[in-house]
Formats: C-alpha cells, sequence, structure tokens
C-alpha cells in the first residue's frame, strides 16, 4: 500500500501537470494558466508576445491583482510559473478557493481582464477584480489616469447620484405599509440605511471604484453595502455603474480619449498604481505603488502603501508614507526603529530622490521611470 508521502508527492505531481494548457491564444498572445488542486480551480492570464519591458509589467501586476505581495511574495520571474506557488496565506490557510477570469477587452491599445474569485475564511465570498493596461506602455490604467480633474469630480458625482436614488428608493419600498417586518427585512433594511449613511449622505462618494473596461463601455463598481455574514440579506448586490464611451467623452482627458478611442496620441505620468523601475544606488531595484481601486492620487497628507525590491534578491520590502507638498516620503516596515527611508519628487515621467539609512549615515540617489 503507498506510503502516507509516496501518495502526496503523486497529489503534487498531478497538481502541476494540469496547468500549462494554452488555451487558444489569440493575436496577442494571451495564454491561460490552468491548475487543479482537488476539486479547486484555477485559471490565470499571462500576456506572452509584446515588448520584454510591456510583457514583464503587465504579467506582474496582472499577479498582483490578485495575489497581495504581503502574503504570496513576489510573482516568478517566469510568469509561467504563477500558479505554481502555494495558494496560501501567511498563516497557511487557503483563503483563495477558485479562480477563474474574463477577456473585456484585446486589442492593439488595451488590454482588459475581470477575474472572478472564491475566498473562504471565516466565511465564502465571491469576488470581481478587473484591472486593465495600455498596451503601448504596460500602463495599469486608473481614472486619475484616464479622467481630468472635472470629469473625474463628475463622474462620480453622476454615480453618486444615481446610488444614492437606488439606495433611498430600496429604503422607501421597504418602509411602505405592507412591506415585510420579519428579522431579515429588518436587518436588510439596516444595511442600506447604514450604506447611505456611509457613503452618500450630504457628499459624493469620492472614488470611481473598480473599472472594467470592455471596447464601447466600462463598468464602475462601489462594492457591495453588505459584508460576508449579511450577504444573503443583500438584494441590490454590488453596486455597478456602466458608461459607454460616448457618454465618458465628455469627462476623458487626452490620455483617457487617445488610449480608449484611439485619438491622437497623449502620455500619463501619474505614477500611483504603476510598477516603476530604475536604479537605488548601483542596483536596479523596482517599486509599486499600490493601488487602491480608483482611488485616485493621494492627496497631501494620505497615506500611501507601497513595496519595492532588488531585481537580483527579489525580496519584496513593504514600504508606508504619504505625499507632502509633491514630496513623496516613504519608510521601510522592517526592522527596528529607526527604519531606512525613501524620499522622492516627480520629475516629469520619472521619480528621482535619496534613500537614506536607518541611522541617516548613508544616502543613495534613487531614479524610477514612469511607465
Amino acid at each position: 500500500m503507498p506510503s502516507r508521502r509516496l501518495l502526496s508527492r503523486l497529489a503534487l505531481a498531478l497538481c502541476c501537470s494540469a496547468m500549462l494548457a494554452p488555451a487558444a491564444a489569440d493575436d496577442l498572445g494571451i495564454t491561460s494558466l490552468q491548475r487543479h488542486v482537488g476539486l479547486r480551480e484555477y485559471r490565470f492570464p499571462t500576456v506572452m508576445s509584446f515588448r520584454p519591458d510591456v510583457t514583464a509589467r503587465v504579467n506582474y501586476q496582472l499577479f498582483a491583482t490578485v495575489f497581495s505581495p504581503l502574503p504570496y511574495g513576489l510573482p516568478p520571474v517566469n510568469p509561467g510559473d504563477s500558479l505554481k506557488l502555494p495558494i496560501l496565506d501567511k498563516d497557511g490557510q487557503q483563503p483563495l478557493v477558485r479562480l477563474n477570469y474574463r477577456l473585456l477587452r484585446n486589442d492593439t491599445r488595451v488590454f482588459a481582464v475581470e477575474f472572478q474569485g472564491e475566498y473562504c475564511t471565516t466565511r465564502c465570498d465571491t469576488v470581481r477584480r478587473p484591472a486593465a493596461f495600455d498596451l503601448a506602455s504596460g500602463r495599469l490604467l486608473t481614472a486619475q489616469d484616464l479622467f481630468t480633474p472635472d470629469g473625474h469630480a463628475a463622474l462620480i458625482a453622476s454615480m453618486s447620484a444615481r446610488q444614492r436614488g437606488t439606495l433611498e428608493r430600496e429604503i422607501a419600498i421597504r418602509r411602505q405599509p405592507g412591506a415585510r417586518r420579519d428579522a431579515d427585512a429588518q436587518a436588510a433594511l439596516a444595511i442600506y440605511q447604514q450604506c447611505l449613511k456611509e457613503r452618500y449622505a450630504g457628499r459624493d462618494w469620492p472614488y470611481a471604484g473598480d473599472m472594467a473596461i470592455e471596447p464601447e463601455h466600462i463598468t464602475f463598481s462601489h462594492g457591495s453595502c453588505s459584508t460576508p455574514a449579511t450577504r444573503t440579506l443583500d438584494e441590490l448586490g454590488p453596486l455597478r455603474h456602466r458608461f459607454t464611451l460616448n457618454q465618458l467623452r465628455p469627462w476623458l482627458g487626452s490620455y483617457g480619449r487617445a488610449v480608449l478611442l484611439g485619438d491622437p496620441a497623449a502620455a500619463a505620468t501619474s505614477p500611483q498604481g504603476q510598477l516603476l523601475a530604475g536604479t537605488l544606488g548601483g542596483a536596479r531595484v523596482q517599486l509599486h505603488l499600490v493601488p487602491a481601486s480608483g482611488h485616485p492620487l493621494a492627496r497631501d497628507g494620505e497615506p500611501v502603501s507601497a513595496y519595492y525590491f532588488h531585481e537580483r534578491e527579489r525580496r519584496h520590502i513593504p514600504l508606508q508614507g504619504q505625499w507632502r507638498q509633491g514630496v513623496l516620503t516613504l519608510q521601510e516596515m522592517q526592522g527596528q526603529e529607526p527604519r531606512p527611508t525613501l524620499t522622492l519628487k516627480q520629475q516629469g515621467s520619472t521619480l528621482t530622490g535619496s534613500w537614506k539609512s536607518n541611522a541617516g549615515t548613508k544616502a543613495l540617489p534613487v531614479s524610477l521611470q514612469i511607465p
């Protein structure tokens, strides 16, 4: 009878042998990785046929969209190995029990996907995470990239008004004479009242939210009002808003019109949400300013999350900091206080500045290219 150790090895071999099935690769070279772990199925895209710098940037940020760098480490050097990494969190659990994706847009300008997964901790919850990229540079597209400041304000005002109306109508229906008054109905009413109060009462929701970009539409999502524990009581589900590109055109900036609609080329230079490559002293490094679900570039004093790694060592170092009068200050979050600090200022399409050791006795120049 096979030993337990032998059975474990056989199971691992079967998992890995089920992986790389290049599903129909299209003109832009998108390949699907597949993995089965028992009854759990995982499907993940990789980009294979662009310029090396664009390919690497897109594949890196596809990985980061699904697998947080904190528990999972950095993406593998070979994108084809993405699903060979343990699908475990830092406590050895398996919160991601299912993963799939659908292609939203794939043309000469934009590559966009939407991940669909199921996460289980104390409860299970289905989530969607879209990601879209400018194929000229590999930039992760953000609302700040695409819209003018006034256009962004008009967009979120429109969505907030829609959602405020939806919640107010839902609350009014549940308060009508003859409406259900049982415990579940009252709990659902409380969910919508709290959501209206926290998100939309007397103000606009300040963020565009997640963007699912298709050839003729963009769907923005503000997420559900409910938590995983109360999801079955929530009849509205995720709060989504769909616009045609023609509806959005008056709010788009020159870069947004170029990348989405094919207008004359224009560049975007915001570093927020992007993977930046450059040097720290004599070492090649990459720094990722972590995106926050469509949030605009952090205003003065607001917190910024990031991490960086040396390309040779590939060990990610988490960072926390803030923008202050155009200067980004980030402190390493490992080791004892005081910790090393990065101080950066944007100059066109680069972030330049310095890294200082924890004692402040050593300083190295830093230069990072914004895609």
